[in-house]
Order: structure tokens, then C-alpha cells, then sequence
């Protein structure tokens, strides 16, 4: 047997909620539950959290970047466009941002992903797109 680059366990006891383990973390996924996230959010939640965390490890290079949000939308097309707008809290150069985005061109989550979707990034200051 070979090692994983990463593991999750799903499971469900008879007409109970999907429970997925991530680690030592439990997540009720169930498409069925309204109450609960769906598998394609869990998957897009992952997504933004590799890309949110590559962000901050580069930015953090610079200071203390602060607060920063990514926010990942699906939209149906041919092939699907997995939208990623990450929101700074500080201004950066255009050169600066275009890196930013480079860099998250790279993330795990992302090569896995590109085959499947286009993908588009925009790095944002202030509501207005540095790139």
C-alpha cells in the first residue's frame, strides 16, 4: 500500500446523515439534509482554504497581512468557471498582486482541480480588482 497525499473517511449508519471525517474533525455532509453543506461545498470550502492559507504564507513574507478572505463561486459552463476572489485588507502593487495570483496557480487544491475547470483569480483591495 502506498501513502496518500491526504485521506477522508465517509460513513453513515443506516438513515443517519453522511458524517466525513477530515482528520480529527467531523463534518455532517448530506445532500438529503437541508441543514447541512453539500458535498460540492465541502469541496469548493476545501478549495478556498488551501488557497487562503498559500495566501497568507506569502503574503506573510511582507508583515503581517492581516485579514484576508477568499471567496471560491461555481458557475455552470462548458467547462464549469471556479471563480476565486481573494480580498485584501492592504494595497498592492499590480506586479505584487499578479504574483499573489502565480502563486496560487500552484496550490494542491488547484492542480487538481484545472483539468476539470477553468479557473479564474482576481486579487481585490477595497472592491476594486488589483488583478
Amino acid at each position: 500500500m502506498h501513502d496518500p497525499l491526504a485521506a477522508v473517511e465517509a460513513g453513515f449508519a443506516t438513515r443517519t446523515a453522511v458524517e466525513v471525517r477530515l482528520g480529527a474533525q467531523a463534518v455532517i455532509v448530506d445532500p438529503a439534509d437541508r441543514g447541512t453543506p453539500r458535498p460540492l461545498h465541502v469541496l469548493l470550502g476545501g478549495h478556498a482554504a488551501d488557497v487562503a492559507s498559500v495566501a497568507r504564507t506569502h503574503l506573510e513574507r511582507e508583515g503581517d497581512p492581516g485579514a484576508v478572505r477568499v471567496i471560491v463561486t461555481l458557475d455552470e459552463g462548458a467547462p464549469p468557471l471556479l471563480y476565486r476572489r481573494v480580498i485584501l485588507p492592504v494595497h498592492l502593487r499590480s506586479d505584487d498582486a499578479r504574483r499573489v495570483a502565480e502563486v496560487l496557480d500552484h496550490t494542491e487544491t488547484t492542480r487538481l482541480l484545472r483539468p476539470a475547470f477553468t479557473i479564474r483569480t482576481v486579487i481585490e483591495f477595497d472592491g476594486a480588482a488589483l488583478y
